[in-house]
């Protein structure tokens, strides 16, 4: 039931409801999948969470960023470029979105698959990992669990798409 403590607010592109009363805060994050055929092996990319993180210190994940308040998906798609060195073309595949409630707030996780046109930077903190042979050190396991796998059931419709 909506009251005069209800209000409604855009977060990237899904429109969130808050209630006055509600503490919990709830956002949206781009999570770009970046799968490819390497080495003759299925293999998604990652990149491991600063050492200081306040939320998931030296933790692997797909690359993401939350979206800033009334933020479009390709504006956060060029911040996401620019801290990954990543170059990718600008027509994403929406794969699915999850709800992963954390203890101090809800994401509501916006899948992508992405086609880079250059290989990303690679290193001790950015990495190509096999699909059955992920980091056990992820996020909240949410990314094993949820992410990744919906992108995966989305990926051979999506490359076979992209080469008709």
């Amino acid at each position: 039931m909506d009251d005069e403590k209800t209000k409604y607010e855009l977060w990237g592109e899904t429109v969130v409801k808050i209630r006055a009363r509600k503490m919990r805060l709830t956002r949206t994050t781009f999570e770009a999948v970046i799968i490819q055929n390497r080495d003759n092996a299925l293999k998604v990319y990652m990149n491991r969470r600063a050492k200081n993180d306040p939320v998931f210190p030296g933790l692997w994940t797909v690359p993401g960023m939350l979206c800033r308040h009334g933020e479009c998906i390709n504006a956060v798609a060029l911040r996401l470029e620019k801290q990954f060195g990543l170059m990718m073309k600008q027509n994403f595949k929406y794969v699915n979105f999850k709800m992963n409630a954390l203890p101090h707030e809800t994401l509501f996780s916006e899948i992508f698959l992405l086609h880079l046109l250059n290989d990303p930077q690679v290193d001790d903190n950015h990495m190509w990992f096999p699909m059955d042979n992920l980091p056990p050190d992820l996020v909240a396991d949410f990314h094993h669990k949820h992410i990744i796998p919906l992108a995966m059931s989305a990926y051979p419709q999506w490359v076979a798409s992209r080469n008709s």
